[in-house]
C-alpha cells in the first residue's frame, strides 16, 4: 500500500469497481449494503488519528495545504489548474516509467489507449473502473492543488496506467496475436530494467539524512520543546528539518525558549 494523500484516488477507483456492477443493474440493496461496508471500513480506519487528536487536544492540524488548496478554490480566490495537472501527470510518466528516455507524447499516449480500453472493454465496467477512475480523479483532484507539483504525488496510479497502455496496446492485435504481443511487452519491460537502475542510482540522495536523525535523537533526550530545528547545511527544498523531531516524539512550540542549530558534522546547538 502506498500510504500517501494521492492514494485516495486509488482508493476511489476501488470503491467505485465494488458498486459500479450493482449500480449498472439496479441492485440497489446490494449497493446499499456495500456502500456501508466501504463507509464502515473508512471510519474504522481513521480511529487510529482520532486517538491521536484526542490525546493531543484536536490541536494538530491535518492537510493544511491541502484544506487551504480546496477552500481557495471553492471560495472563488483561486482557479483550477486542470492544464497544469494533466501535464504534470505527463510528467510523471515519463519521470516514473519512462526515465533515462523522454517520450513527449506519453500522456497522449496513455489517453489513446485509454480510449481503445474504453472500447474493448466496455462490458467490463469493474476493469474500467480500477484503471481509468484513479487516473481521471487524480488529475481533476489534483486541480485543485495549488503548490507545486512533485512526481512522486502520483506514484500510485503507476499500476493504473501500465495496465492502460497495456490493455489499450493489445486491444489493437488480432486475437490470435495477443499473446505475441504480451510477450514482446515483457521483454521490452525487462530489457529496459539495466538502464533504468544505472539511472536511479545516479538520482539525487540526501546524506544530511543521517546527520538529521542523530541530531533529531540529541534533542529529544532534553525532552524540551523546540522554537525550530535549524541545519546550517543545504537541504532540498521540499525538506522538513522538523519532520524527524517530531515523529520521534519531540515537540516544536513556536513560542518555546529554546532553539536548536545543527552544525555540518552534526553537533547541536541551543540558542536562547
Amino acid at each position: 500500500m502506498h500510504a500517501y494523500t494521492g492514494a485516495i484516488f486509488v482508493a476511489l477507483g476501488i470503491f467505485a469497481a465494488l458498486l459500479v456492477d450493482q449500480c449498472l443493474h439496479r441492485e440497489w440493496r446490494e449497493a446499499l449494503r456495500r456502500g456501508l461496508v466501504i463507509a464502515g471500513a473508512v471510519v474504522v480506519l481513521q480511529v487510529p488519528y482520532a486517538i491521536h487528536q484526542v490525546a493531543r487536544g484536536f490541536s494538530d492540524s491535518a492537510m493544511g495545504a491541502v484544506t487551504g488548496s480546496i477552500a481557495g478554490v471553492m471560495g472563488g480566490s483561486d482557479h483550477l489548474r486542470l492544464a497544469a495537472s494533466a501535464v504534470y501527470y505527463g510528467h510523471s510518466l515519463n519521470f516514473i516509467q519512462i526515465a533515462p528516455w523522454y517520450i513527449g507524447a506519453s500522456a497522449w499516449i496513455v489517453l489513446g489507449c485509454a480510449v481503445l480500453l474504453t472500447i474493448r472493454y466496455r462490458h467490463d465496467s469493474v476493469l474500467l473502473a480500477v484503471t481509468l477512475v484513479p487516473q481521471l480523479a487524480a488529475i481533476i483532484g489534483y486541480a485543485v492543488w495549488l503548490g507545486d507539483f512533485q512526481d512522486y504525488y502520483y506514484l500510485s496510479l503507476m499500476p493504473a496506467a501500465v495496465i492502460t497502455v497495456l490493455l489499450g496496446a493489445t486491444a489493437l492485435v488480432p486475437p490470435r496475436f495477443t499473446h505475441v504481443a504480451g510477450i514482446a511487452l515483457l521483454a521490452a519491460a525487462v530489457a529496459i530494467v539495466p538502464a533504468r537502475l544505472r539511472y536511479a542510482a545516479r538520482l539525487p540522495t540526501l546524506p544530511a539524512y543521517g546527520i538529521l536523525v542523530a541530531a533529531s535523537r540529541q534533542i529529544v533526550r532534553l525532552k524540551q520543546p523546540m522554537r525550530s530545528i535549524e541545519p546550517e547545511f543545504g537541504l532540498p527544498p521540499t525538506s522538513d528539518p522538523e519532520f524527524i523531531f517530531r515523529i520521534l516524539g519531540g515537540r516544536i512550540d513556536r513560542h518555546a525558549e529554546w532553539r536548536a542549530v545543527i552544525s555540518p558534522d552534526g553537533r547541536v546547538e541551543y540558542l536562547r
